[in-house]
């Protein structure tokens, strides 16, 4: 991970913004989805949504189901 040494505060509606040379870097656009998760040591993680990439977890995770499912008697 680049650590910028950008802070940013949280305002009274919950709202953190992104400078705009991070927003230019990374081809973000107003309107543009961004997925928020947690990472397992407690980071906030940003990432630039994608369907495609959605469609492609999807598809392991059913391929994973498949593998593990046990077999009949």
């Amino acid at each position: 991970m680049k650590i910028t040494g950008l802070t940013r505060r949280v305002d009274s509606l919950g709202r953190i913004v992104i400078p705009k040379e991070l927003r230019r870097m990374l081809h973000i656009k107003e309107g543009s989805p961004l997925e928020i998760y947690m990472d397992a040591d407690e980071t906030i993680v940003l990432k630039k949504y994608s369907q495609v990439g959605s469609l492609k977890n999807i598809s392991q995770a059913v391929s994973y189901t498949h593998l593990t499912l046990p077999t009949k008697a």
